[in-house]
């Protein structure tokens, strides 16, 4: 990268270190601000451009990181760029005032999830369901490859992935303020995307629920967190490689491979694919095409050939040089796709409209925030709004707010149909002692 590239690196970095020691004093390690500028800002925009050079990714992406050289620049820019922007927009919501109707749609199909009632009908749904997919021939451990041999089953894969670990979240949350048995269902969820083969959504929910139990309890062990985080990551890209090595291929040497996956590997390439993406970019935006495409994301792609050829998976696959039959795309840092469909001022627009939003959002979080079992479920909540906002702007999995949504609209009709009087919501809360 240039050495303007590199001056701003340093001063984001002050800058975010500055903000998180504010923010570590008022409320702890973490709060939801904090956790989505760690994830999706300091790791993909201040610590993966300093990899996303090296020659260490040519396992990844082969000769294609000359061409990804030659960009770092322009993606870095155009990332900075939206990171402004969205402080813009969290800083134009603290003059707004009010509660948004989304974030209300969802504590209220939240709260029937979070009765015995829903608790137990929400298990037994996922189980009815895995015992549909392996009815249909799915193999433990490869729903991903059945979703791409048999491609009018790949709906009923994305329904199994996107619910299986919204209600294992759920479980979680309602077994750490009713009992021990629904924590158990939790994991047993969780369980089940592995055999399935989703890994990241299984370690996605396992990891969700620690984060809302650590920002609603405002834990300030920061060597703990850190510790644990590390080991959240180190888990979920071990599995990665087990699961190379069940598939065939040599089993590699495990630190030297965990250190490779992290830092140069798929896992965390938002950066690099970024950079990739804009290597066959030449300015051909596609004027709302592929968000087009994602929010009609209940179409399946097999009968629809405008999805087919707009959705942002294929886009992106086909900008870096990939074969769109055999890969699921590239992920670009949170903008990109806004960028690749209304340039600079996609981003600007998209950018502070998200962070005006998403600073909606950490007020509505944080303001009276309970340390007990209410305060878990009401981080849990805001952790489904931030993915409906995500999804907005990065449509590739808008599909997640389509069905999320029916489950908590399903839940608002059940709470009317069966009001079922719980005391645990009320009377088995625990406190924050």
């Amino acid at each position: 990268m240039s050495n303007l590239a590199w001056l701003i690196l340093i001063l984001g970095w002050l800058i975010f270190v500055l903000y998180y020691i504010s923010s570590f004093l008022r409320w702890g390690v973490l709060t939801l601000s904090s956790y989505f500028w760690l994830r999706y800002t300091v790791l993909p925009v201040l610590i993966m451009p300093i990899f996303a050079g090296s020659e260490k990714n040519m396992e990844a992406v082969g000769g294609a990181i000359f061409a990804i050289r030659q960009h770092l620049d322009q993606a870095f820019f155009l990332s900075v760029l939206g990171v402004v922007f969205l402080i813009v927009g969290m800083g134009l919501a603290t003059f707004s005032s009010g509660r948004s109707y989304l974030f209300d749609f969802i504590e209220s199909g939240y709260s029937f999830w979070q009765t015995r009632t829903g608790a137990w009908l929400s298990f037994l749904m996922i189980l009815l369901a895995t015992a549909g997919l392996f009815a249909l021939g799915v193999r433990p451990f490869e729903g991903r490859e059945f979703a791409f041999e048999n491609p009018s089953i790949r709906p009923v894969i994305n329904l199994y992935a996107v619910i299986l670990p919204t209600t294992a979240i759920s479980l979680l949350v309602y077994g750490f303020a009713g009992g021990r048995k629904f924590i158990a269902m939790g994991l047993f969820c969780s369980v089940l995307g592995l055999m399935i083969g989703t890994r990241g959504a299984s370690i996605e929910a396992l990891f969700a629920f620690v984060i809302c139990i650590i920002i609603a309890y405002r834990y300030r062990n920061l060597l703990v967190f850190g510790a644990s985080a590390f080991a959240f990551i180190l888990v979920a890209v071990g599995l990665g490689i087990l699961r190379s090595s069940a598939d065939g291929q040599a089993a590699p040497d495990l630190i030297d491979s965990l250190s490779a996956q992290i830092f140069y590997g798929n896992n965390f390439s938002d950066f690099r694919d970024y950079a990739w993406i804009l290597s066959g970019f030449k300015g051909q935006f596609y004027h709302g095409m592929t968000y087009l495409a994602g929010y009609t994301a209940l179409i399946p792609a097999f009968i629809s050939e405008f999805r087919n050829d707009y959705r942002t998976g294929v886009i992106t696959t086909t900008l870096a040089g990939l074969d769109p039959e055999f890969h699921a795309g590239l992920r670009p840092t949170l903008f990109g796709e806004a960028y690749l469909n209304f340039g600079i001022p996609g981003i600007i627009f998209a950018a502070t409209l998200f962070g005006f939003y998403f600073g909606k959002l950490h007020l509505w979080v944080h303001t009276d925030l309970p340390r007990n079992g209410l305060g878990v479920r009401r981080v849990a909540c805001g952790y489904i709004a931030f993915l409906f906002l995500f999804n907005a702007v990065f449509t590739p999995s808008f599909y997640y707010v389509y069905v999320v949504s029916a489950w908590l609209l399903g839940g608002i009709i059940l709470s009317w149909l069966l009001t079922v009087p719980d005391r645990t919501d009320t009377n088995d809360l625990p406190s924050a002692g």
